[in-house]
């Protein structure tokens, strides 16, 4: 009898002696709340059937480990709460000091960033976004997202059997 219908996920769980946590298929979908990041050393595993829904502008700043491995019949999916709409949520960043990350049988959707700032310069952002790391990415499809499905700066990021389609460039 709740308003979201899911796990509402505030933080990670990370402390000074917990610095791996796991996600299993619970259900019901994990809705985070606000932007989270999983810092340097946390590592976050996200099992196969997990749902992760974002609210709108929601993000997710891996400078440790994020691994979501699900499988050819249980993929994991990260999508919008309510919204159906490209850039109805933000981003999954991964930056240089991430390592070992890998999203493996996953769908992605709904997500991707574009703004104009005063003055024309943009600000943009694919839904995956690798910048200066390695990032695995297999077996995926990668769907509807504002600007692009992935962005990559300076990445030497690996992918396989991946489908992306129908992106929007832009707002318009």
């Amino acid at each position: 009898n709740n308003n979201l219908d899911g796990i509402l996920v505030s933080g990670l769980g990370f402390s000074d002696t917990v610095n791996q946590v796991d996600w299993h298929k619970a259900g019901l979908p994990y809705i985070l709340e606000s932007n989270t990041t999983i810092s340097s050393g946390q590592i976050l595993n996200i099992k196969p059937g997990v749902v992760i829904k974002f609210k709108g502008g929601g993000r997710i700043y891996i400078d440790g480990t994020l691994r979501a491995e699900g499988t050819e019949d249980e993929k994991i999916i990260f999508t919008s709460l309510t919204q159906t709409w490209a850039g109805a949520w933000d981003f999954i960043s991964f930056s240089a000091s991430s390592v070992n990350s890998i999203l493996d049988n996953v769908i992605v959707r709904y997500g991707g960033w574009y703004n104009v700032f005063q003055g024309g310069e943009n600000a943009k952002s694919g839904a995956i976004k690798a910048d200066g790391v390695a990032l695995a990415l297999k077996n995926s499809l990668i769907e509807n997202n504002l600007f692009a499905g992935l962005h990559l700066i300076n990445s030497t990021s690996t992918i396989e059997n991946t489908t992306f389609k129908d992106h929007t460039a832009k707002y318009g």
